[in-house]
């Protein structure tokens, strides 16, 4: 009896083998790839670094702080999808401990081999790398350094050269639309007066560098300016009462590490705008000196250092006796109003000055020059004219204090044709007599 089958082969069992890595394979066998396995471990260290060591010297006590001239950045919210993780390295960079420290290092050595500051934000204030103009299409704006490194430990605002080199209106433009301005005030029967607070590369030129971004346009520009506008739009120029205040100090009343002037400019300023609305009227003011006071540079945050910058407060007599001085206000973005006992010389008619930053300072003296005044900033006009062109209704003068960099860019908000418009119509509509 034979065997059915007994000629076929019996199958092979299928064993699954267990899954392998890759690495751990022959190196001879096809699909063999290396481990990196230090690489990984490096990379994933780096990486728990940068991104956990904010939140890890927080948990330590490490605070972070504005050491660039703008807040720190928010943690990015995580509904906005990808955006969170584009928005992630910026908050992790500006959270990074010891990030004062590293670029205070990082500053030293670039002054030291290269003679220069750190740059912040890749544009370099080295005079001979000059100033990068943007490839490609869009805007050609030239791009200049925003601070500029002078001698003997003075530093300069790069807006200043950017406003005169960079400028949104031509000057012709510009001296329009002041002309204009003080037309539609004055037809309204209230006085107007505008004064010209000079950039400080105009008026402390003698410690910038020999050459820097932007010398010879904004030069050019600034002679034309200082040339044309005073004269043709009758603008008050101080450069002269600033200066004679600076011989008088025995040095400039402009802040080595600050774009402003002293307490000295702001008194020349308001001196030089009541003398132009009242000739002599200023004869009994004196002025006595009060104390030291400190606050925060602002041109070395530009570079990432920290200074403070020193001057002399006063204090102020309208008739040589009654001190009529106020504390500082940065606050103006909201009317702010002084009044004062009238006393003689002061101006008493209802009057306001909008101005920039550099009004700040005379906030303390305005009631030495003026018995009812209100001060504000006039960027308000920006996001809120009304409130500003309803202020003004109110006053009988009208002085508007303004840096030469605002005014010779024409970016300055009162220069544009809808606000000069909405100013003289509403002004028009309550005349005074």
């Amino acid at each position: 009896m034979s065997r059915q089958g007994s000629d076929e082969t019996a199958p092979i069992p299928r064993v699954r083998l267990p899954e392998v890595h890759e690495a751990w394979l022959p190196r001879e066998h096809d699909l063999y790839r290396p481990r990196h396995g230090g690489r990984q471990i490096l990379a994933l260290l780096a990486a728990l670094l940068f991104f956990g060591a904010p939140a890890f010297s927080y948990l330590f006590g490490a605070r972070a702080t504005e050491i660039e001239n703008r807040a720190l950045v928010d943690f990015p919210n995580i509904m906005h999808g990808w955006g969170f993780f584009t928005e992630f390295p910026q908050w992790s960079i500006d959270y990074l401990p010891f990030r004062q420290s590293a670029i205070t290092i990082a500053d030293g050595v670039s002054h030291v081999v290269f003679g220069e500051s750190v740059s912040l934000d890749g544009v370099g204030d080295d005079a001979a790398g000059g100033p990068i103009t943007p490839s490609g299409g869009g805007d050609r704006r030239i791009v200049y350094p925003k601070a500029i490194e002078g001698g003997d430990g003075w530093m300069y605002l790069g807006a200043d050269v950017d406003g005169k080199c960079n400028s949104e209106r031509s000057l012709d433009e510009v001296i329009d639309a002041v002309q204009r301005l003080r037309a539609g005030v004055e037809a309204s029967g209230r006085e107007f007066v505008m004064v010209i607070a000079p950039d400080k590369t105009t008026a402390v030129p003698e410690h910038l560098p020999a050459d820097y971004a932007g010398r010879d346009c904004s030069s050019e520009v600034g002679a034309e300016f200082w040339k044309r506008v005073p004269t043709e739009t009758g603008a008050v120029d101080i450069r002269t009462p600033l200066a004679e205040a600076g011989e008088a100090l025995g040095r400039p009343v402009y802040y080595p590490l600050d774009s402003h002037w002293m307490d000295e400019g702001a008194i020349a300023m308001l001196t030089s705008v009541a003398e132009d609305l009242r000739p002599g009227s200023t004869a009994a003011v004196t002025t006595t000196e009060d104390a030291l006071w400190h606050s925060d540079a602002d041109l070395p945050v530009l570079v990432g250092r920290h200074a403070e910058r020193t001057g002399m407060t006063y204090r102020i007599h309208p008739d040589g006796s009654t001190d009529n001085t106020h504390g500082l206000n940065y606050n103006l973005d909201q009317p702010e109003h002084f009044t004062a006992g009238p006393l003689a010389g002061m101006i008493t008619e209802r009057t306001a000055i909008i101005g920039d930053s550099f009004l700040a300072a005379a906030s303390r003296y305005v009631s030495g020059f003026f018995s009812d005044v209100t001060l504000q900033y006039y960027q308000t006009l920006s996001h809120d004219p009304d409130s500003v062109i309803q202020m003004l209704v109110e006053q009988d003068v009208i002085v508007v204090e303004v840096v030469e960099r605002n005014l010779v860019s024409g970016s300055a908000p009162f220069l544009e044709e809808e606000v000069i418009g909405l100013i003289s119509s509403e002004l028009a509509r309550n005349p005074i007599s």
